[in-house]
């Protein structure tokens, strides 16, 4: 984060209440901040009253301590318990590591699919749905086929396995100038994207939700 380890933190108006959002100090991602805010704005995670900036520490402090009282709705359920308590003891290291970015491997079959990993499992836990839109379209058979529900590390497995050593060498080093996609079959990978999420949307609101709404 540049050697920055505080964020502004603005009280902005959503759906007709009162929200503080943290703001980005450099440019960059930073998923700390997108969960955080998406936490806020779900009246989920209060930051401290009157603040007009927060520390990094005493961000990650307030997530702790929602995902510590979360885990009280588990006291007394035995396995259900003990599997919660591990997965949140997993994630504490990662929190810091979501100050700069976060690393994963999609899958290109479904936007939801990743694969597990303890970043994963930050949203997981916080009950906050990981999107992607690298999506193959399904209308185009050969490449939908290779792609499965392979992820990108798999896709590269199968990729270097059929190279020579110099073709390798070439893609490690060198510009991907034998590497392309036309811009037509990136739009429609973006646009089939853009249906799932719509589809996945309106499944879950009830009948007659967005009427009421507008």
């Amino acid at each position: 984060m540049g050697g920055s380890s505080s964020y502004a933190v603005k009280r902005i108006e959503f759906f007709g209440r009162q929200v503080k959002i943290c703001l980005q100090n450099n440019n960059g991602p930073c998923p700390l901040l997108a969960i955080a805010n998406v936490l806020s704005l779900r009246n989920e995670l209060k930051l401290p009253a009157g603040v007009r900036d927060i520390t990094q520490s005493d961000l990650i402090t307030c997530i702790v301590d929602l995902l510590l009282e979360r885990s009280k709705a588990f006291e007394g359920s035995g396995t259900h318990a003990a599997d919660y308590a591990r997965n949140v003891s997993d994630v504490f290291p990662v929190l810091q590591k979501l100050t700069t970015g976060i690393d994963v491997n999609v899958k290109f079959h479904n936007a939801h699919a990743f694969e597990p990993t303890p970043e994963v499992a930050v949203f997981d836990l916080l009950g906050i749905p990981l999107v992607h839109g690298w999506l193959v379209d399904p209308q185009d058979g050969p490449a939908a086929a290779v792609f499965g529900t392979r992820s990108y590390n798999e896709l590269m497995e199968v990729l270097l396995a059929g190279l020579d050593e110099s073709e390798v060498e070439a893609l490690s080093t060198g510009p991907l100038r034998n590497l392309s996609i036309s811009h037509g079959s990136f739009s429609q990978a973006h646009q089939h994207a853009l249906e799932q999420q719509q589809q996945q949307h309106m499944a879950t609101v009830a009948p007659g939700a967005l009427e009421e709404s507008i």
